[in-house]
């Protein structure tokens, strides 16, 4: 689906994948960390599981590798933490797989979805932002410098 910003038509998805990357950013820098990139691990993580099961005859040959490296990766540290004593509950033992893992599910879940007009489209949303970023922090250069 596209919004029409203008003349310019921009994606949901890349409205949405901005709309988290600014909740990280503000939720971090107020919060000093929050458990936001958690919940996105797990969602991640979810679809990918629901993408293997939805699209099982279709998938290529490396997100099959990939796919499997990841739950591999999974069960691998399920195992080393049951058998070392590390962690005791099977909470901390959830944490500790979701924390391993949200980068490389996160990666999998953009990969799929993301198109070149969504690429663009991010670059769009983000490029006045950072030219205002790149203002303000040499602004903030110079007058250190006094």
């Amino acid at each position: 689906m596209q919004l029409m910003i203008g003349k310019k038509s921009i994606s949901l998805t890349a409205i949405g994948i901005s709309c988290i990357l600014a909740a990280l950013t503000v939720l971090d820098v107020i919060n000093k960390g929050s458990y936001l990139d958690e919940i996105i691990g797990v969602l991640s993580l979810l679809y990918a599981l629901f993408y293997v099961i939805a699209n099982a005859r279709r998938l290529s040959k490396l997100d099959l590798i990939f796919l499997a490296a990841l739950f591999a990766s999974i069960v691998w540290g399920v195992i080393s933490n049951l058998t070392s004593g590390i962690s005791q509950t099977w909470l901390s033992i959830g944490i500790d797989a979701v924390v391993e893992t949200k980068v490389l599910a996160s990666f999998f879940w953009i990969k799929t979805i993301m198109t070149p007009k969504i690429r663009d489209d991010i670059v769009c949303i983000w490029t006045p932002i950072a030219k205002i970023f790149i203002a303000v922090a040499f602004v903030c250069g110079v007058l250190t410098l006094f």
